[in-house]
């Protein structure tokens, strides 16, 4: 049997001799000693280069010290699913400090003071829910949801458990696309439980989510603390990508009126108007009033920033399906402010 100097052993694994002995301190590692007074050396058998290079290998997947002790020490222990465990637990890390950057972003882009936005979320998005808490459709989800018994609870959180894991833990190879698809899912779920998205709109979903502690509560169980507001911050990318694509065939056309027929252009902002209250209000006979007409011109605001940071751009579209530009957004959001509103009920 072959055994091998510390100086081998650095050499074959990359590990330094600090290391080496305190993995030896800690009782990872049991080499033979020469047992020579004047030269005790250390030296190392094959099966301690084996154990050596699992430390390593579980060291890499975040694993503590103290848990590769317990590990490494259990002779029944299935390496194999502990570390199937490890990596959805390193997934859930990446996606988790992926949300908090696209968090900050989405503060940013609604145009919310930082560190209110952070503790609070976007202040303009709840001001502009109060539109959708005056419907019959936020009403009918309320009522169902404080009518909710503890086997409708239990019911929810089964139904809900995978779908939230898989938004929790996607991957950066997942991309917006991975994003979108547990979104819909989400919402899939949130249309036979809840109220119809299609009459709520995002704002009426963000209202009922905000409004009721039962649903925040189901995500932040199977999830964690940030888990609410990641759905909510998704689902605003998903509206608002969906939304552009869909209006950006109207966007440039009142761009381009707003050079030669004002007039025109306003008509033609109308009917933008009306994609935008459909998509946000779940209402696209909304009437256009002055709180209205400012979700339009905030609404084209929120497309500004998002189209402005390249970074969020290239994510949320990465085949560049969105032809919009800086310039015909802000000739398009100046014709929605000339749009005249009808005076507001009451």
């Amino acid at each position: 049997m072959r055994h091998y100097g510390v100086k081998e052993v650095m050499e074959l694994t990359g590990v330094s001799r600090d290391m080496l002995i305190d993995y030896e301190k800690r009782g990872l590692l049991h080499p033979l000693r020469t047992g020579e007074v004047a030269n005790d050396r250390r030296l190392y058998r094959d099966e301690d280069i084996d154990e050596l290079g699992w430390i390593v290998a579980l060291r890499a997947y975040d694993f503590s010290l103290g848990d590769i002790g317990r590990i490494l020490g259990d002779e029944d222990a299935d390496i194999h699913s502990i570390l199937e465990e490890q990596i959805d637990v390193l997934r859930r890390k990446e996606t988790h400090v992926r949300n908090l950057i696209l968090f900050a972003k989405f503060i940013d882009i609604t145009d919310t003071e930082l560190y209110t936005g952070l503790l609070q979320g976007p202040t303009d998005i709840d001001a502009f829910a109060d539109t959708a808490r005056a419907s019959e459709t936020y009403r009918i989800g309320i009522e169902r949801l404080q009518s909710a018994t503890d086997e409708d609870i239990d019911r929810m959180v089964e139904e809900l458990s995978q779908i939230v894991h898989d938004l929790v833990t996607l991957g950066e190879a997942d991309g917006f696309r991975g994003v979108e698809q547990q979104i819909d899912r989400y919402l899939t779920w949130w249309d036979e439980n809840i109220a119809p998205m299609e009459r709520l709109g995002y704002l009426g979903f963000w209202a009922i989510f905000e409004d009721d502690p039962v649903l925040p509560a189901l995500a932040e169980g199977i999830g964690d603390e940030l888990t609410s507001a990641t759905i909510q911050m998704s689902a605003f990318y998903v509206y608002m990508k969906r939304l552009i694509l869909e209006a950006q065939g109207r966007i440039e056309e009142v761009a381009k009126l707003a050079d030669t027929d004002v007039i025109a252009a306003i008509e033609a902002a109308r009917i933008l108007a009306r994609n935008i209250f459909g998509s946000l209000l779940g209402n696209s006979d909304a009437a256009l009033t002055e709180g209205t007409r400012e979700l339009c011109t905030s609404t084209l605001g929120y497309m500004r920033n998002i189209l402005e940071d390249e970074e969020l751009r290239g994510y949320l579209d990465p085949n560049g399906t969105i032809k919009l530009d800086d310039g015909v957004l802000a000739r398009t959001q100046s014709i929605l402010e000339l749009m005249p509103v009808e005076e507001d009920a009451g």
